[in-house]
């Protein structure tokens, strides 16, 4: 049995980001690594949450059918639906404020530090 694994873990293909000003997911896919040319051949992505028949989920991402297509080879990125978590704290005496997240590329791991 072969596998191709065409995924690098540190330099993703697919980068999911949060747009804090928007209060919003952003989704970008790389083009240099999807598109035409690589082998993989994809023209466009979307997201989409297969769950809903219309609307959107509580994140922000819309149903099937309501998704947009993101050309690869453009800048464009798919912005999700802004959103605000509503629902109540899961342990809020866990709550932290200033976490700071790095990777190490030497080690392969990260280093989570948290303010108060």
């Amino acid at each position: 049995m072969t596998t191709t694994n065409w995924i690098d873990e540190r330099t993703p293909s697919f980068k999911i980001g949060y747009d804090e000003t928007n209060q919003r997911l952003t989704f970008d896919g790389v083009n240099k690594d999807l598109g035409k040319g690589t082998g993989i051949g994809f023209d466009t992505f979307t997201v989409y949450s297969p769950k809903l028949s219309s609307g959107t989920n509580g994140l922000g991402i819309p149903a099937f059918g309501e998704n947009p297509e993101i050309d690869l080879t453009t800048d464009a990125i798919l912005n999700g639906d802004p959103f605000v978590a509503s629902g109540p704290d899961i342990r809020s005496q866990n709550k932290r404020y200033g976490m700071q997240v790095e990777f190490d590329t030497v080690a392969n791991n990260f280093n989570i530090t948290s303010g108060t």
